[in-house]
Formats: C-alpha cells, sequence, structure tokens
C-alpha cells in the first residue's frame, strides 16, 4: 500500500470518526452552563435565585439524551424552572417529557412557552398540547403573564407564543405584568424586534441550537433566526440586545440557550447541548441578605 492510499484511508477513517462523534457522542454530552446575571432593580430577598433554563428538547421518546438529562436534572436544584418552546418532536413526546422532568421539583415550579416546533403539521393544537403539558408539570405560558410570590417580593415571569411563525402577543402579555422585576420567555429572539419600549429585565429565549453545527475557521452556519445575532448562543448584554433591537430604550439583558436536542438533523459539532443554571443578583455592592438565607 502507497503512501497515497494510506492517506485516503487515513482521511476517511478521520471522516467517519467525526461524523461518528456528531451523530452519536455529542448530542448526548449535555452541559450545565452556570451563569449570573445582575438584575437593577432585583430586590435584595432575590439576591441568589436560580432558574433552571431549558430549550429545544424536541422529545419524541425516551432514549439517550433524555436518560441523561433526567439524571442531571434529578440532582439539580433551581428555584424555578423555565423552557423556552420546542419541546416536542411530535405529541407522543408529553409522555417522555413527563418521565425526564419527573424527579425535578424546582420550588416555585415549572414553566414553559410553545416554539415553531408546536405549530409543525401533524402536531395537535396548541391549547390541546399546552393542556398536556399542564398535566406533565409544565405551566404553559400563552400570550399572558405570571406574578409568582417570592417571599416578601414578586417575580414577573411574561410569556409569549411563538415569534418565529408571528404567534406573539407581547402587548397582550404584558397586560398582565405587574411591578418590580420582569423576566420574558420567547421561543425565538427574534421577540427583541417587538419589545416595543416595555420595560423588561431579562429576555430568556432558544431556537437557534447555538447553530448546533460550528465549523472549525467558518464558524456557525446558520441560526434560524430573522434578527442579526453577533453570536448563536450566550449572554447578551443590555447593549447588544439594543443593538439587536433597533431601539435605545430597551433595558433588557438576554440569554439565548444551546438547548438539548434539534429538529430534522440532529447531529451537533462543537456545541454541545447545555441545560443553563442562572443566577440573578443584586447590582453592586451590598445586599448581602441572599435568597434563602
Amino acid at each position: 500500500m502507497g503512501w497515497m492510499d494510506i492517506t485516503r484511508t487515513a482521511l476517511g477513517l478521520f471522516v467517519l470518526g467525526v461524523i461518528f462523534y456528531a451523530w452519536v457522542i455529542e448530542p448526548c454530552r449535555i452541559r450545565v452552563s452556570r451563569q449570573t446575571i445582575e438584575i437593577d432593580r432585583l430586590p435584595s430577598s432575590l439576591n441568589g435565585f436560580t432558574i433552571c433554563h431549558l430549550s429545544d428538547l424536541h422529545i419524541a421518546r425516551v432514549g439517550r439524551a433524555e436518560r441523561i438529562l433526567k439524571s442531571i436534572l434529578s440532582g439539580m436544584q433551581a428555584d424555578m424552572c423555565v423552557i423556552s418552546g420546542d419541546m416536542l418532536a411530535h405529541s407522543a413526546g408529553i409522555e417522555g417529557l413527563r418521565w425526564a422532568l419527573e424527579k425535578f421539583r424546582p420550588r416555585y415550579g415549572i414553566f414553559g412557552v410553545v416554539g415553531n416546533g408546536e405549530y409543525d403539521p401533524g402536531m395537535p393544537s396548541v391549547d390541546s398540547l399546552a393542556h398536556g403539558l399542564e398535566e406533565s408539570g409544565v405551566h404553559v405560558l400563552l400570550n399572558e403573564a405570571k406574578a409568582i410570590e417570592i417571599e416578601n417580593a414578586k417575580l414577573n415571569l411574561i410569556g409569549v407564543d411563538d415569534p418565529f411563525t408571528g404567534h406573539d402577543d407581547l402587548a397582550k402579555a404584558m397586560r398582565d405584568a405587574g411591578e418590580g422585576v420582569r423576566v420574558l420567555l420567547a421561543h425565538s429572539p427574534d421577540i427583541v424586534r417587538k419589545l416595543d419600549g416595555y420595560d423588561i429585565d431579562l429576555i430568556l429565549t432558544g431556537h437557534t441550537h447555538g447553530g448546533q453545527i460550528r465549523l472549525p475557521l467558518l464558524g456557525v452556519l446558520w441560526t434560524h433566526c430573522r434578527v442579526h445575532l453577533p453570536k448563536p448562543a450566550g449572554y447578551f448584554s443590555k447593549e447588544m440586545v439594543r443593538s439587536m433591537g433597533g431601539d435605545k430604550r430597551i433595558k433588557a439583558q438576554m440569554y439565548i440557550s444551546r438547548g438539548i436536542s434539534g429538529s430534522g438533523i440532529r447531529a451537533r459539532f462543537l456545541c454541545s447541548p447545555e441545560i443553563s443554571l442562572i443566577t440573578l443578583t443584586c447590582a453592586g455592592p451590598g445586599n448581602v441578605n441572599g435568597f434563602g438565607s
């Protein structure tokens, strides 16, 4: 065998190895990403409040990734969990979602919104899905807000229907939002174009899958968003969100999750799935009386 044959064989084995890694190994390498976010008007009693942020589960059945997800969540302590859409690959996935969450008990519940995946052909109506999700322990917010009483403070969780398919109605959702800290839950980062001056502190979204496939030197090829993103996932400062939204009135920070799974092609490369554990803290020094103390 000549050097040319050896080179071809080695290259072929390398390509097969990369494909195997992207299809089999990395999709199950779920990482817990820890992020601390300062909120200007966070009451001192909520200093240290933790939010587990899940996104893009795309559950169809119980497989290896779902078993790993359940194992991680079963040992996780969080004050609240939010799921920013695309929970299911089809309606039968509700049973898999219920199974994955059954041992996860955040103190103040699990809340979610729907994504474009919940509008795919063959899916039941969103109202029907929302009912099934409620039975699985996920309180679905469809263009509405929920005031959550936490000790002597209040956190307003605002959830909109999917912005990517145009089912969102932030104006309707904001009618239910009270004073105090406001966290907006939406599937797609495209919601930043529709903030319209509303006073929101933090936006939690998914949809991009972090690009899902990141190629060396080239980076991410596609984020599936209409709004321009300076990066495919992670933390976005107020300045970055203002630039994306084209509105100087925006005061919100944002976190985009890489998500857990994917639709269609489920392979991942250099973009591991993530569970985000976000800790809210008061801005500036002081406020030592942390949450739960």
